[in-house]
């Protein structure tokens, strides 16, 4: 007996703490509360997201260098980092959608403010593109 999709509202209405990520239309929630990593996806109607990645369940796979991981593979959605410290992309893997993430250490970076002791201000830069491949192999 086959089991029919499951179809129901809660992929459809807002989420508590959902994030949304404007460049793709898309608004995400659950990820960092899940003790098993599910990350919730709501789209817009008009999402700028691959028919496949909006239907069919997909993983997600952490990796070391996402613009290696890339490469030779058939690409859905490009790079873009829709968090800070993280990059994100899509490759279609034998007809299904796989998600590989890239995620960065934080960076010092020069002070260029002082605050009222004469203090240099501690500043943080967390992307992906300011880190070497020796600080993205160290995750956060």
């Amino acid at each position: 007996m086959a089991v029919p999709p499951y179809r129901d509202s809660t992929h459809t209405q807002p989420r508590a703490r959902e994030h949304h990520v404007g460049q793709l239309g898309v608004y995400v929630s659950g990820f960092e509360t899940s003790p098993y990593g599910i990350e919730w996806i709501r789209f817009e109607p008009h999402c700028h997201v691959p028919e496949i990645v909006r239907i069919v369940p997909h993983i997600a796979f952490a990796v070391d260098d996402l613009d290696e991981a890339l490469k030779g593979r058939e690409i859905l959605i490009a790079p873009t980092e829709p968090s800070v410290g993280v990059r994100v992309a899509f490759i279609l893997d034998d007809g299904a959608p796989v998600e590989l993430l890239e995620f960065c250490t934080a960076k010092a970076v020069r002070p260029t403010t002082r605050l009222p002791n004469n203090a240099l201000h501690p500043t943080t830069a967390h992307t992906c593109r300011d880190s070497s491949p020796e600080d993205r192999k160290e995750g956060f």
